[in-house]
């Protein structure tokens, strides 16, 4: 309703402005004043509104007195009965956004004559202060009304009772951001502001994987203009922040059992999430050495249930882009090796001749494919670097919009996108292998005896640390690791001691048993008593993984993912 109905400047009423010479008792240009028992504040955007402190009204944009005369009179008598009836006495504003339609009524039905005639339309909400909430009139019996834009926001979020009064909680902070020199606040107003922040700090500082859309250093630069705020009683300020707190706390579910705790956990069940895998994107993992599978992994994890942080997109951004960095470094100095190579392939050709031509030509081919490879990986890598480094800056609903997009286009996954991001990692490794393929033949079309068998040496001990180290890193899980576990195991549970001989007559230790130390009261009745979401019965749906509710119990008081792998 604010920002959609934005006006603009008739082209017939632009006006010429003649500038006039400065008058000493003439210090103001003459401005029409608001209505009777109206007043005009200006919002620090610089969108006029009228507020009636009488009536407790509320209206933006413009204020006629026509207009005025319908809202205390007409307008104002009806709402004035409908309190009476149903609503105690209170603290209450009324927005009111008044528009007029023109209606075609007939004069004479049977020539079919129509004369245009205007009809009154009100859009009403209600500003509680007291509950911090808002509320809708019904006033289809005595004016053509229509509901406020934001209302059908309900029929795209998973609501409850309770999800529904976070909501208008945060409509009514956006109301106090919207009219912000109306409400005077108290110091508990700053208080819960000030609490707010001090757990959103606490939060981001010590997890990783916190909810909150802000960083650190916005955070704290929030908590010194709201000190600043709090001493002047600056409204706007105060709303804007708290809007975004319980916006982001709506994304996150916000006091419900199944909230959302780790900006990569998803509130709903994984049976429900849409899993594509298309036959390219297997292919496609092959040829470009799985990595596309990181780069998936990290896109879903920025776009948890289709929700966008801007905080996480700036970790993913900065990190794409070092990698990016480190492959164009590392092409741009492999393409002057590889030149340098084809420099060498060249003079020995000459030296060499017509034979020389024939022996040379795998060198020679392979060499030109490694170069092919190492420019393509550095234009992607340039051309994807400047494109993030603008999105990296960008708002919110850019971001959302662009990965909105990317997942939309490739079947509701982001394969395409994984596949794009992990060109440039993929085809530098292509050319060190199509260099190196180019190399062994050079070693191998020596006539050297000595030196082929070096190399087959060489060749064999790298290949066997390199796949170790492959093996080590990045396939623990694999069957040998499994069979070596197996033999370590039986090893050391068929002598504990190897370096002690065994006896025959040494007395044998009782049994160890593990004893898990006993919860404090608090912790065993949250692991046994919660219930996550309602009670499943056949053929229904868990609400919730139980691996999520796991660590919503052992979350701090803050609401901070406390990793292990931090403390050690």
């Amino acid at each position: 309703m604010r920002y959609r109905g934005q006006t603009n400047i008739l082209p017939h009423g632009v006006q010429k402005m003649s500038v006039h010479k400065p008058q000493a008792l003439k210090r103001k240009t003459a401005h029409e004043e608001p209505p009777n028992g109206w007043k005009k504040y200006i919002h620090p955007e610089g969108l006029p509104y009228f507020h009636n402190p009488q009536h407790r009204i509320l209206v933006q944009r413009s204020l006629t007195i026509e207009t005025a005369n319908k809202l205390e009179t007409d307008f104002l008598s009806i709402v004035n009965d409908i309190f009476k009836e149903s609503l105690p006495d209170g603290d209450y504003d009324f927005v009111v956004d008044h528009d007029s339609e023109d209606v075609n009524e007939s004069t004479n039905p049977g020539n079919g004559s129509e004369s245009p005639s205007k009809k009154d339309i009100y859009r009403v909400y209600v500003a509680d202060h007291e509950n911090h909430s808002i509320f809708w009139l019904h006033l289809e019996d005595h004016f053509e009304t229509k509901d406020v834009d934001t209302y059908g926001i309900f029929r795209n979020l998973d609501t409850t009772e309770e999800m529904i009064e976070v909501y208008y909680e945060h409509l009514y902070w956006k109301h106090i951001e919207f009219f912000p020199d109306v409400h005077r606040l108290r110091d508990v107003d700053w208080d819960i502001l000030d609490l707010a922040l001090q757990n959103l700090e606490a939060d981001v500082l010590l997890s990783s994987t916190s909810t909150s859309a802000f960083e650190l250093s916005e955070i704290q630069r929030m908590e010194q203009l709201s000190s600043v705020g709090r001493r002047g009683n600056n409204g706007y300020p105060y709303g804007r922040f708290m809007n975004k707190i319980w916006a982001d706390r709506i994304m996150n579910y916000y006091g419900q059992s199944f909230a959302r705790l780790n900006s990569t956990d998803s509130v709903y069940p994984a049976s429900s999430k849409e899993s594509t895998v298309s036959w390219l994107f297997e292919m496609a993992k092959i040829l470009l050495f799985y990595a596309p599978v990181t780069h998936l992994e990290m896109l879903e994890k920025s776009w948890t249930d289709g929700i966008t942080s801007i905080a996480v997109w700036k970790k993913l951004v900065k990190r794409l882009d070092r990698e990016w960095e480190t492959y164009n470094l590392l092409s741009t100095i492999f393409l002057n090796a590889n030149i340098a190579f084809l420099t060498i392939a060249s003079v020995d050709d000459t030296r060499k001749g017509d034979r020389g031509v024939e022996k040379t030509g795998i060198m020679i081919t392979f060499s030109y494919l490694s170069t092919l490879a190492l420019l393509a990986a550095i234009i992607l890598s340039l051309l994807l670097q400047r494109f993030h480094r603008d999105k990296k800056d960008g708002d919110l609903d850019s971001v959302h919009g662009f990965l909105k997009d990317a997942y939309k286009t490739s079947g509701n996954t982001f394969n395409a996108l994984a596949v794009l991001y992990s060109l440039p990692y993929a085809l530098l490794l292509w050319s060190v292998a199509f260099f190196l393929i180019g190399f062994l033949a050079m070693c191998f079309l020596t006539p050297i005896w000595w030196t082929k068998g070096l190399m087959i040496g060489g060749i064999l001990f790298i290949v066997l640390l390199v796949g170790w180290s492959i093996h080590r890193v990045w396939m623990v899980t694999s069957w040998c690791y499994h069979i070596s576990k197996a033999l370590s195991t039986a090893i050391f549970r068929s002598n504990p001691h190897p370096n002690r001989q065994v006896n025959a007559n040494d007395p044998v230790p009782p049994p160890v048993t593990e004893k898990t130390p006993p919860l404090p009261s608090n912790v065993a009745s949250a692991s046994l008593n919660t219930v996550v979401g309602p009670t499943v019965e056949e053929g229904d749906t868990q609400p919730l993984a139980a691996s999520q509710a796991d660590r919503a119990a052992s979350k701090g008081p803050l609401g901070s993912n406390r990793d292990a792998s931090q403390n050690v």
